[in-house]
């Protein structure tokens, strides 16, 4: 007989775990395929565009070079420490498939070697092409891997429908997509830095020594790739700390972090072996040319700060919709922390999260040194917070017409971010190399027949035959011509020069933007741009490209403002005025 025939309370239902898994997957049934959506809209952006400035290479620092020496000096070195090594030796497995696939061939560097690859029958030019895509395509595959870690951390701590959005954030990110069109290591360091922040959390809940080990394994392979994932180790001590509290220094807790430390240790030196070999180059070149070159002089004393210029560039990563969400994502995080708890998995989440972007942002803005690709390693995270922020919000939203409103917001946000990469994509085609390469060439032999030039090659227009090009190196070779010696070689340059100068905004703003660290070139400069210089040289024709200023993108590397300047015979030419070329 049952136990509510006699009198007794009626038996809670037994839990029926089968039921509960079925419901589960019912739930979640359209997750793969909506991720799967998202991972291949943010691939095609990614890719498109690929073969900018091909077969140039129009980036400085894409690692071919390093990675072209390696498998030509069959060897592991590959003599650069500026950044370290593990990017370098992907791009090298990258351009060993392109030799492997290309025998007998080899990809070209400078740019009298590549002229011969302009035409399409050279049987060199498929190697450049695939070297470049492969090393630029294995950039966007780490970036679905970012996507895909940050989707597993937004599930872990705020659910299916908080992680799906942050995918779809992510993805459509022109930071991010931006960065992964180019061979260079950024792309994989968001993936090592996501995966330690992802690894922190198991860390802090169940806070076993192989936890600890596997957040130092991705917080070395992290450091591996850049120096300055070094801020991995403030969200590690929280997680530590946050989990241990009074006891986070007694041992054996504190040898657990040990553990962290010397896998972290062992991870960096086992894909930069060169840091020891060549132990000296290292700290030159991999800690004291870095300290310099952000902070001059080694001293954060009377420097201009980044806390504004970087303000401005995660805007500019993210666009004013989602850096307004990512914002208020960051605002409720910081309020929930407040309130407490923290040891729950929407507290965990928050802690990790803000203990890797605001001390990055409060330790990189001390330095004048400033650059997109700077402080995008805290934009996955503030994706992530803009979601955060919009299911939050939904949750709390009392009436329907609110959460309407709240979903309609975050697809438009969704909406506005992918036609704002878009458009950052459509820049790619549009660089404003190809149009002063276009317009110098249909004048060669009209207006000139050569071009002085004193900027790296990767910023010159793009020539669709050779052309021909005079390089004076006093202004590029920093130590060969220092202070007075500078100024004589431009006296020099002036006092002969008669044809025209070409030159970019990406090259002379390294000048104007830090007067005070090479003065002498900062005057240079100016005295070209105003046409005050004693050469008589002013601007002539100028190459630009503008956006709407509503959809205002400006990705890294792309569409420089290219500058012709002659002497006033060279103006007359051209009917005395200005030669205005403007990409909308």
């Amino acid at each position: 007989m049952a136990l509510s025939s006699i009198g007794d309370e009626p038996a809670a239902p037994l839990y029926d775990e089968r039921a509960h898994h079925q419901e589960q997957r019912r739930a979640t049934r359209g997750t793969p395929w909506l991720l799967a959506v998202i991972l291949t809209v943010n691939f095609a952006l990614s890719i498109a565009g690929d073969d900018w400035g091909l077969p140039y290479i129009w980036h400085t620092d894409e690692k071919i070079d390093p990675a072209v020496h390696m498998i030509h000096e069959h060897t592991l070195d590959p003599d650069y420490f500026i950044n370290p090594h593990l990017h370098i030796y992907a791009m090298a497995l990258a351009v060993k498939l392109a030799y492997a696939l290309n025998p007998g061939h080899t990809v070209m560097l400078s740019m009298h070697r590549i002229w011969d690859l302009l035409d399409p029958a050279n049987p060199d030019r498929r190697i450049q092409y695939m070297a470049m895509r492969l090393s630029r395509g294995l950039s966007a595959l780490f970036a679905l891997g970012t996507i895909l870690t940050v989707f597993a951390i937004a599930r872990r701590h705020w659910g299916e429908a908080t992680a799906l959005l942050a995918a779809a954030f992510l993805a459509v990110t022109m930071g991010l997509v931006n960065l992964a069109h180019f061979g260079t290591p950024e792309s994989l360091l968001f993936l090592m830095m996501v995966l330690c922040l992802w690894a922190c959390d198991r860390l802090m809940t169940s806070g076993r020594t192989r936890d600890y080990a596997l957040v130092g394994v991705f917080a070395g392979l992290a450091l591996a790739t850049k120096y300055t994932a070094w801020i991995l180790a403030v969200p590690i001590v929280v997680a530590h700390v946050q989990r241990l509290g009074r006891h986070a220094i007694s041992w054996p807790s504190a040898g657990q972090l040990i553990v962290c430390g010397v896998v972290g240790f062992l991870a960096f030196a086992a894909t930069n072996p060169y840091a020891f070999i060549r132990w000296s180059d290292f700290l030159y070149w991999g800690f004291w040319f870095n300290w310099y070159t952000g902070t001059p002089t080694g001293s954060l004393i009377g420097i201009r700060r980044s806390y504004g210029p970087y303000f401005w560039l995660l805007i500019d990563c993210l666009g004013w919709p989602l850096f307004i969400a990512g914002g208020t994502g960051a605002v409720i995080g910081l309020a929930r922390l407040w309130r407490g708890p923290r040891d729950d998995a929407e507290g965990r989440g928050y802690l990790i999260q803000l203990a890797w972007a605001l001390p990055f942002y409060v330790f990189y803005g001390m330095s004048p040194h400033h650059a997109l690709r700077f402080i995008m390693p805290i934009v996955p995270s503030l994706a992530l917070l803009a979601a955060v922020a919009v299911t939050t919000l939904i949750a709390r939203a009392r009436a329907p017409w609110q959460r309407r409103a709240l979903v309609a917001a975050a697809t438009l946000i969704a909406l506005y971010s992918a036609i704002y990469t878009l458009r950052a994509d459509w820049m790619y085609y549009h660089d404003t190399r190809y149009a002063a390469g276009r317009w110098l060439e249909s004048h060669r032999y009209s207006l000139t027949q050569r071009l002085y030039y004193m900027e790296g090659e990767a910023y010159l227009p793009y020539f669709g035959e050779p052309f021909p090009l005079k390089f004076f190196p006093f202004m590029d070779d920093v130590g060969g011509f220092p202070g007075k010696k500078f100024e004589d070689a431009a006296a020099a340059f002036y006092a002969t020069a008669t044809d025209p100068i070409v030159d970019s905004n990406f090259y002379w703003d390294r000048y104007l933007d830090r007067p005070w660290v090479f003065p002498e070139r900062t005057a240079f400069y100016r005295q070209l741009l105003d046409g005050s210089n004693p050469g008589g040289y002013r601007p002539a024709a100028r190459f630009w490209l503008k956006n709407p200023w509503w959809l205002d993108p400006r990705p890294e590397r792309i569409a420089p403002e290219i500058v012709v300047f002659g002497k006033p015979e060279f103006l007359r030419a051209l009917g005395g005025h200005v030669v205005e070329h403007v990409e909308r």
